[in-house]
C-alpha cells in the first residue's frame, strides 16, 4: 500500500510539472470522484478537453507507471464503470 501512495504521488508530481491541466482533471476525477460535466462546471474548461486530459494522463500513468495503471484497470472492472 505505502509503495502505491509512493507511485501515486510521483506520477502526480510529475504530470503537474509536465502538464498542469491533465493532472488537475485526473486529480478532480479520479481522486475526488468529480464527472466530467462538474469539473467543466467548476474549471471553465470544455468537456471534451477534459476528456482528452483524462485520455492523455491514462496514457502517461500506463506507460510511466504500469503498476498503478494495472490497479486502475482492475478497480474499473470491479467497479463496471467505462472511461469518460
Amino acid at each position: 500500500q505505502m509503495r502505491i501512495r509512493e507511485e501515486l504521488s510521483h506520477f502526480l508530481e510529475r504530470l503537474q510539472i509536465q502538464h498542469p491541466p491533465r493532472a488537475l482533471c485526473f486529480e478532480l476525477h479520479y481522486l475526488q470522484g468529480m464527472s466530467v460535466i462538474e469539473i467543466a462546471a467548476e474549471t471553465h474548461i470544455a468537456a471534451g478537453t477534459i476528456k482528452s486530459h483524462l485520455y492523455y494522463a491514462r496514457k502517461y500513468l500506463s506507460e510511466e507507471h504500469p503498476i498503478l495503471f494495472e490497479l486502475y484497470q482492475a478497480v474499473q472492472e470491479r467497479l463496471g464503470k467505462s472511461r469518460p
